[in-house]
């Protein structure tokens, strides 16, 4: 079991490595999408890091189940800095805590965001990855959800309802 979970973890060394790499290299616009298809990549080296950690050869159920064990902590390990990394890039409430960080005084005025953070500004960006993620199109002056948008918004809705969760994003 132990060569599935050094393999996991070593692999997604890997990715974090690539991932900041490709960012800091290019100016990328759908970066799930990049960072997807690296997870995807790498999974390639899962299985040789499988077999460099000394992973025994997929021949009985036991060993196969140690492969699929290493292979689903890289999978989740991909989910959480997903989480994370969208938590960071999306989340106005980390926006609004960074900005006031950032000040000396490490306070701000309800005026003072109101002024640094007007509603264009806020909306612009998120649209505009919407729309560079495929979830809606730009026609004239008006948004429209695509497929791809339209399930999400139904599956988001349906969650947000069965787990009461308060109205926002």
């Amino acid at each position: 079991m132990l060569p599935g979970i050094l393999s996991a973890f070593a692999t997604f060394a890997l990715f974090g490595i690539s991932v900041v790499a490709c960012f800091q290299l290019a100016r990328i616009r759908a970066r799930l999408k990049v960072m997807t298809l690296l997870w995807m990549t790498l999974v390639v080296a899962y299985v040789g890091l499988y077999r460099v950690f000394r992973g025994a050869p997929l021949d009985t159920v036991e060993h196969l189940v140690f492969f699929a064990n290493g292979l689903l902590i890289y999978l989740l390990l991909f989910f959480a800095f997903c989480y994370c990394y969208f938590v960071s890039d999306h989340s106005l409430s980390v926006l609004y805590m960074l900005a006031i960080e950032g000040l000396p005084e490490k306070r701000m005025s309800h005026e003072q965001l109101l002024r640094l953070f007007p509603y264009d500004k806020l909306l612009e960006p998120r649209m505009t990855d919407l729309e560079n993620n495929g979830f809606v199109v730009r026609r004239g002056t008006y948004y429209e959800l695509t497929p791809k948008g339209w399930t999400r918004a139904v599956v988001a809705g349906k969650l947000k309802r069965f787990l009461q969760l308060e109205p926002g994003g």
